[in-house]
């Protein structure tokens, strides 16, 4: 069986990857560009992408591709019609980033609301070294306990994330596509959510129903204290609204570790433009990157392969 990895490159070098147990020959391309797809696909049973996309042209021109093993959670970058319609199923890695992606949700928080980007360069500044006094008082800072934390989306993903909030004081409310059962939460609807949460975090899947899910019009509803924090997908959030609610004082402020292009140009995002605001955090897509979160991923990945090939497929979203 010939084995395909179209990205390792999204991978560290550190991270191990293990050899399938079953003969075959593994292929590694660093990264595949679009006009190089097919090539990079042809005569593969099995294709590993991370973010390289498959569409139905990659299927029709590679007949033998019986197996595609998404190297994420998500797995829109699949068109899921053409591989049922080919007889191709489909695996991804549920749930490996539930310690890191709410870190790095916490994290980004609590830098939102102590103002380290500010209070950081005011030392660097100088500003610091010469006041009179033995600490500077610039803008106000906040605690996380006590305040209101909002989930959109309320999978593996958010609801680790929330309960982590919860664990560090703060109330947790959620909404969610179906009702859902939670100790530490309680939902409520997106309009409520968005009207009274302190921090506003997104962990649904980016689709059709939910492509500028947060527009102008969800962050007027948001109180002009609350922060925004999307470590989603792209696209989940209208780009260009966010900077306007920022720039306006709508919002106190967001973080995005995730944009509509990946990686972005000068002209491709409007949140490019604020990257150097203080009360702007815009990360390159690494909240899901921890060397563990990898590592669990990458070992998900074989255990995925050689279920398909001792015909006991796991983790299937087709």
């Amino acid at each position: 069986m010939k084995i395909t990895f179209l990205d390792r490159g999204s991978f560290h070098d550190n991270v191990v990857i293990n050899s399938p147990i079953f003969d075959h020959e593994w292929i590694n391309f660093i990264n595949t560009s679009a006009p190089e797809i097919i090539n990079h696909c042809a005569n593969s049973e099995v294709i590993v992408t991370n973010k390289v996309p498959i569409q139905r042209e990659t299927l029709e021109a590679c007949p033998d591709i019986q197996h595609i093993a998404v190297t994420a959670t998500g797995y829109n970058i699949i068109d899921l019609d053409a591989c049922k319609d080919h007889g191709v199923t489909v695996s991804n890695i549920p749930s490996y980033a539930t310690t890191t992606v709410p870190e790095h949700v916490l994290n980004v928080s609590l830098s939102l609301c102590r103002r380290l980007n500010r209070y950081r360069d005011i030392v660097v500044q100088g500003q610091w070294q010469q006041s009179s006094r033995f600490c500077l008082f610039d803008k106000p800072l906040y605690d996380l306990k006590g305040k209101t934390f909002g989930v959109v989306g309320f999978g593996s993903l958010g609801a680790a994330t929330g309960k982590l909030m919860h664990a560090i004081g703060m109330d947790v409310i959620y909404t969610a596509r179906s009702d859902k059962q939670s100790d530490f939460a309680r939902q409520v609807s997106l309009e409520e959510l968005l009207s009274t949460a302190d921090v506003v975090s997104l962990h649904c899947a980016l689709t059709e129903e939910t492509e500028n899910l947060i527009d102008q019009p969800q962050l007027q509803m948001m109180k002009n204290s609350a922060f925004l924090i999307n470590t989603a997908r792209g696209g989940i959030a209208n780009e260009q609204a966010v900077v306007d609610a920022i720039e306006s004082e709508e919002i106190a402020g967001a973080s995005f570790d995730v944009l509509v292009q990946e990686p972005p140009t000068t002209d491709s995002s409007p949140l490019l433009s604020i990257a150097h605001y203080d009360n702007f955090i815009l990360t390159p897509h690494s909240a899901w990157s921890s060397q563990e979160a990898m590592q669990a991923l990458s070992d998900t990945v074989i255990s995925n392969i050689e279920a398909f090939q001792a015909g006991e497929a796991q983790n299937l979203v087709t």
